[in-house]
C-alpha cells in the first residue's frame, strides 16, 4: 500500500509538477475545486481543463470580455482572438455535448489554457495580484505580463516558492521576482524579457519591432537584466519571438536559437561585457505563432560568465554528469518550462487514460483479480510483478495463487493505456521506479545506472566489478566516485556488446 501511495504521488507530480497540488472533491454532481483560500464549484466540470475554462472567465470578469467582443474582430484583445480559436478547436473534438473528448495539445491550447493554467498556478500557489489583471488585460503590457506568467509556472511546477516584488515601488530597480526552491532554501533573482513584434501580443508599430531581427533585443535585455542590483544568483528569461520551423526536435535544433547561444558566447568574451554571472534560458514560445499546429517551443540554458554550465564540447560520461549535477537546478527549470504545454487532465492526479469511458481497469501489482477469461479453468491470482513494451502494447504479468503457484499472463494496454505507460513507467502499474522512456543513447544509459545504484554500499559497488571493497585499484575513488566509475564500465559494457 504504501509503494502504491508512492507511485500514485509521482505521477500525480509528473502531471501538475511540485507546486501545490490540486485540491478538489465531488458532492452529487457538483465539483468543487479549492484555489488557496476560496471555494468554486461547477456541475459542468468533468477535467481540469473544463474548470481552467470557466475560471480564466471568472478572472478576466465577463463585463472585460462583452466589452471586447464588441469591437472589430482585429481590434480585440489577444486572449479573446485565443478564446475564439480554442472555442472553434473543441468543436473539433466534442463529438458529444457532455462527453470527455481527446485532442492533441496545439499552439491554441497552449497559449489559452496556458494562461488559465499559469493564472491559476499563482493564485493557488503565491498570489495574483490585481495589478497583473490590469497588464493583462493592457494589449501594451499584456506581452510582458504573459510571459512572466510562463516562466513563474515553470519555477512553481518545478518546486520553488515565489516571492513578489512590489511593482509599485519605483524608487529602485529590482528584478520582476525572488524563486526559493522549496526542497534547499536556495534563492535565485528572476528576470524575464520577451521581444516586442509588430503585430504581435497586442504590440503595434509605436511599441514593437520589426519581425526580420530576431535577435536585435537579446543582448540590450541581458545588459539591462544585469544592471538591475540582485543579492541573490541571477536567473535571466529572454524569449527572442522569432517565427521558427514547426518540426523542431534535438536533431533539428531551431537555428534562430542557435544563432543567440553563438551571440551569447561571442558577447561574454567581450571587454565591455557585463561580470555579473547568470544562468540564462533563452526561449522561442512560438505558439502564438502557430495556433493550429502543436506546440512550437524552444529552450536554450546557457551559463553566462558561468563556463561550466551547459557548453558544447565532448565530455566524459562522468564529467558531464558532475557538471548536470551541480546545476541542476537549471536544467530542471529548463525541462519544467519545456513541459510547459503539459496540463493536468484529471482533478485527482490519476492517469489520463482513466478519464475515458469504458477504459478497462488498470492491472496494479498487489492486487488480486479474477484471470477467468486468460484460463480456461478459472483463475484468481494476485499480480506481483508486471513488465509492458510501450511499442507493441503487450503486458506480461506474473501472478500467485493462493497455493503458491506463479502463471505468466499476456494482455494487450490500450493506446491511451499505452501513452499513460510511456510518461509513467513502472508508477502506472503501482510499482516505484524510474518514470517512462527507455535511454536514448548511452549519456542516458549513464544516468539510468547512477539512479539504479544509488542505493548501493561500497562492498555492493565493488561486487559489479568482481572485486572486494578493499581492492587496492579502488582505494583512491570514494564512494559516489566508486559509483560513478561503475557506471561508466558497465555503459562502456553495454555499447561493446552492442558493437559486436
Amino acid at each position: 500500500m504504501l509503494q502504491r501511495s508512492q507511485a500514485d504521488e509521482l505521477i500525480r507530480q509528473r502531471q501538475q509538477g511540485l507546486g501545490n497540488p490540486i485540491v478538489a472533491f465531488k458532492d452529487g454532481d457538483q465539483q468543487f475545486v479549492a484555489v488557496k483560500n476560496r471555494l468554486i464549484w461547477s456541475d459542468r466540470w468533468k477535467t481540469f481543463p473544463d474548470f481552467l475554462g470557466d475560471y480564466i472567465k471568472e478572472v478576466f470578469k465577463d463585463a472585460w470580455g462583452k466589452a471586447e467582443f464588441a469591437k472589430p474582430i482585429a481590434e480585440r484583445h489577444p486572449i479573446i482572438q485565443w478564446y475564439q480559436a480554442y472555442c472553434l478547436y473543441q468543436r473539433q473534438f466534442i463529438k458529444t455535448p457532455g462527453e470527455i473528448g481527446s485532442g492533441h495539445v496545439t499552439g491554441v491550447v497552449f497559449c489559452y489554457l496556458g494562461l488559465a493554467y499559469n493564472l491559476y498556478l499563482m493564485e493557488h500557489n503565491v498570489e495574483l495580484q490585481a495589478r497583473m489583471i490590469a497588464r493583462l488585460k493592457d494589449p501594451a503590457n499584456f506581452q510582458g505580463a504573459f510571459y512572466e506568467l510562463v516562466v513563474a509556472g515553470a519555477l512553481i511546477r518545478a518546486g520553488y516558492e515565489l516571492i513578489l516584488e512590489d511593482e509599485v515601488d519605483r524608487r529602485s530597480k529590482h528584478c520582476e521576482f525572488a524563486a526559493i526552491k522549496k526542497s534547499t532554501g536556495k534563492r535565485y533573482s528572476v528576470e524575464a524579457k520577451m521581444r516586442a513584434v509588430s503585430g504581435m501580443l497586442g504590440r503595434t508599430a509605436h511599441d514593437g519591432g520589426s519581425d526580420e531581427k530576431p535577435l536585435g533585443r537579446l543582448i540590450p535585455h541581458l545588459c539591462a537584466a544585469l544592471r538591475k542590483p540582485s543579492e541573490a544568483e541571477r536567473m535571466v528569461f529572454i524569449d527572442i519571438n522569432s517565427p521558427m520551423d514547426k518540426d523542431i526536435s534535438e536533431k533539428n535544433r531551431p537555428e534562430c536559437v542557435e544563432a543567440a547561444v553563438r551571440a551569447l558566447e561571442c558577447f561574454e568574451g567581450n571587454k565591455q561585457a557585463p561580470q555579473e554571472r547568470a544562468y540564462l534560458f533563452v526561449t522561442n514560445i512560438a505558439c502564438h505563432r502557430y495556433l493550429d499546429d502543436l506546440p512550437v517551443l524552444a529552450i536554450a540554458p546557457f551559463g553566462f560568465n558561468i563556463p561550466d554550465f551547459n557548453r558544447s564540447g565532448m565530455y566524459r560520461h562522468i564529467d558531464r554528469y558532475r557538471q548536470e549535477q551541480k546545476h541542476k537546478d537549471a536544467l530542471e527549470i529548463a525541462q519544467a518550462l519545456a513541459d510547459a504545454a503539459v496540463f493536468p487532465n484529471s482533478f485527482d492526479g490519476c492517469p489520463p487514460s482513466e478519464l475515458r469511458l469504458n477504459e478497462p481497469k488498470r492491472l496494479m501489482v498487489g492486487e488480486t483479480y479474477d484471470f477467468t477469461d486468460a484460463s480456461p479453468g478459472g483463475l484468481i491470482a494476485t499480480v506481483t510483478s508486471i513488465a509492458a513494451c510501450e511499442k507493441s502494447r503487450s503486458v506480461m504479468a506474473v501472478a500467485m495463487t493462493p497455493d503458491g503457484k506463479s502463471h505468466l499472463l499476456h494482455e494487450t494496454m490500450s493506446e491511451a493505456a499505452a501513452i499513460d505507460f510511456a510518461a509513467f513507467g513502472e508508477n502506472y502499474f503501482g510499482e516505484v521506479g524510474r518514470s517512462g522512456g527507455v535511454a536514448k543513447n548511452a549519456y542516458d544509459l549513464f544516468c539510468g545506472m547512477m539512479e539504479i545504484h544509488a542505493d548501493y554500499n561500497r562492498e555492493q559497488l565493488a561486487r559489479q566489478l568482481g572485486l572486494g571493497p578493499d581492492d587496492p585499484g579502488l582505494a583512491h575513488l570514494n564512494d559516489n566516485e566508486l559509483r560513478e566509475f561503475v557506471a561508466e564500465r558497465l555503459v562502456a559494457s553495454v555499447d561493446a556488446h552492442s558493437s559486436n
